[in-house]
């Protein structure tokens, strides 16, 4: 049985309600811990019939986030309508 593991870049894209964070990098790490505990056999009413695959693990993941700058766009536009049969 062959087992690999890939590595994967996701991105995400998130965006703020009420307040901005300032512009810069924030990097932090979460850290999760594994408990299992699967039964690859038969399991009735919480036995399991064949080999019980159990342990633990751990993970660290690296989250980065980059904050950009957006420059301010304003778009100003106006409309005339005029009616040439109509006189004040």
């Amino acid at each position: 049985m062959a087992c690999w593991a890939q590595r994967r870049r996701s991105a995400f894209f998130i965006k703020p309600l009420d307040v901005l964070p300032p512009p810069g990098v924030y990097t932090d790490q979460i850290s999760i811990d594994w408990t299992w505990n699967l039964c690859p056999g038969i399991g009735l009413l919480g036995l399991c019939i064949g080999i019980t695959n159990a342990g633990t693990g751990s993970s660290v993941i690296t989250v980065t986030l980059i904050v950009s700058p957006q420059n301010i766009v304003v778009t100003m536009s106006g409309a005339t309508t005029w009616d040439p049969g109509e006189r004040d």
